[in-house]
């Protein structure tokens, strides 16, 4: 098994996902993220980036967004699939 990464002082862990089984068989789908609001509050509070003119900021929080909708999507459809099954 693959051990969780570190993050260190200088990264930010912005969203994670984790699929794993319980010992009584049961599938669970987690995931973590930072809140978008909560991001882009800190890129503007962050001395070097300026909202308005750091584009990344946003584009960083459409990624984010694309993949809480994405984890959203995949949690349904396991439910889905476990159901059926």
């Amino acid at each position: 098994m693959q051990q969780e990464s570190k993050v260190s002082k200088e990264e930010a862990s912005l969203f994670s996902l984790k699929l794993y089984v319980r010992a009584e068989g049961e599938v669970v789908l987690e995931y973590n993220h930072v809140p978008i609001d909560k991001l882009l509050e800190t890129f503007n509070q962050v001395g070097h980036y300026d909202i308005e003119t750091y584009e990344n900021a946003h584009t960083i929080a459409a990624i984010v967004k694309h993949f809480i909708s994405t984890a959203e999507k995949l949690n349904g459809e396991m439910a889905e699939i476990i159901r059926l099954t």
